[in-house]
């Protein structure tokens, strides 16, 4: 467990490095909030070693937004592998599953791999009105503003569905609408879509995992794998086998 934080440490060291040479600002933005969440967890376990190798980090990110030199603050390799002798790895794993999971104050997440802003319920009227978050647009039209009411009133009736923001392709794109799904202690990016069951009467909202368009490119396959995990459910009234792949379902009303 220890030799993979200290590779999540030297990978993120080394994206941080690429994307401020790169000027992928978004990238950057990613990469900020990733160390955000990480670091509020190192902060639950008051594990005050590792808390200072994120802090510099943060401090990089810092000064690349007041546009003074920052790479000095960026901790080397030989700097990362002696602050993380005394790391309590367990306690930290369990702390950066709580803080995605729990966090009431910070909308940011790291789900499948990617970053997700997942916004207050009060937050959204702003978004909607302004089509604004954290700076960067979201998309136009009725048909968004439709969208994600729909999608928070189902969130509103079913505490473990959430609706995010992420972003897809470049960052002239602006943030899209995500559903996230709370499950088995873990955060899942999902399609809700309503399904029919074709052994009784039963009609009802489900979650999709498997959808390309939830994850990037490149990662959807292994996400996809990764979501076989979870049990898939059958119809909550007959349980026979509904169709797609849902690993969660809409309870029965009757």
């Amino acid at each position: 467990m220890k030799l993979s934080i200290y590779l999540l440490l030297i990978y993120l060291r080394q994206q941080t490095l690429t994307a401020r040479e790169q000027g992928d600002t978004a990238r950057t933005r990613d990469l900020e909030a990733f160390n955000r969440v990480f670091l509020e967890a190192a902060h639950s376990t008051n594990d005050v070693v590792l808390a200072a190798v994120l802090e510099n980090f943060e401090d990089a990110f810092r000064d690349t937004h007041l546009g003074v030199e920052w790479k000095s603050s960026i901790p080397s390799e030989e700097e990362i592998g002696p602050l993380l002798d005394n790391v309590e790895e367990v306690s930290l794993s369990e702390a950066f599953s709580y803080t995605q999971i729990n966090s009431t104050t910070d909308t940011t997440h790291i789900v499948n791999d990617g970053v997700v802003f997942i916004p207050a319920p009060t937050e959204w009227a702003a978004i909607l009105e302004n089509r604004v978050y954290l700076d960067r647009k979201t998309p136009s039209g009725d048909f968004f503003e439709e969208w994600v009411k729909h999608q928070l009133s189902l969130s509103a009736k079913y505490p473990e569905i959430q609706v995010g923001l992420y972003q897809h392709g470049l960052e002239k794109f602006g943030l899209f609408p995500i559903v996230i799904l709370k499950i088995d202690g873990e955060l899942q990016r999902v399609h809700l879509e309503r399904l029919n069951c074709e052994s009784c009467d039963w009609s009802g909202y489900t979650a999709n995992p498997m959808l390309s368009e939830l994850y990037d490119y490149a990662s959807w396959l292994a996400q996809a794998r990764r979501s076989e995990k979870f049990t898939i459910r059958s119809c909550p009234r007959c349980n026979s086998r509904l169709p797609r792949h849902p690993i969660w379902v809409e309870p029965d009303p009757l």
